[in-house]
């Protein structure tokens, strides 16, 4: 693969991530209103999300552009989750609280070029990220469904 294409490999993704941040913030900023958001903030996100894309499109280097954008996110959503933990004591927001602490952890570990381990394959800072990602996805899943559960 040419590293061409590779480079345009990631327009799309920088789209679709900073899109899906920016509408995860908007999801944590409706769960501490405890009401849906009006169109126009969600438009506001999803300009937050495509003015990330581009400034992805004129900095060289963008993947640290994209660590710090979700970091910001991701620290918002663990400032509201915990506040909510503390205020409601719903087990929905213990469990947004894990996730996105478990998001957290995963993310420094992929910044961490030395964080690897061998268990049947070889798992780099890269593959640790995506396993410790994959079961935040769960806590953070298992808090949707619990909050759906709740109000049914």
């Amino acid at each position: 693969m040419s590293e061409g294409f590779k480079a345009m490999l990631w327009h799309p993704l920088y789209l679709g991530l900073g899109l899906t941040v920016a509408f995860f913030a908007a999801a944590v900023l409706v769960d501490l209103r405890g009401k849906e958001a009006p169109l126009w903030l969600i438009l506001v996100f999803a300009a937050v999300g495509v003015g990330f894309y581009g400034i992805t499109t004129v900095v060289p280097g963008s993947f640290l552009v994209f660590i710090a954008y979700e970091a910001v996110a991701m620290l918002f959503a663990l400032g509201v989750y915990a506040y909510l933990s503390l205020r409601d004591r719903r087990p929905t927001f213990y469990l947004m609280t894990t996730g996105v602490v478990l998001s957290i952890a995963a993310a420094v570990f992929q910044a961490i070029d030395s964080v690897g381990f061998t268990l049947i394959w070889e798992f780099d800072n890269n593959g640790v990220f995506h396993l410790v990602q994959m079961v935040g996805i769960v806590f953070l899943m298992w808090g949707l469904e619990t909050a759906k559960n709740s109000k049914e």
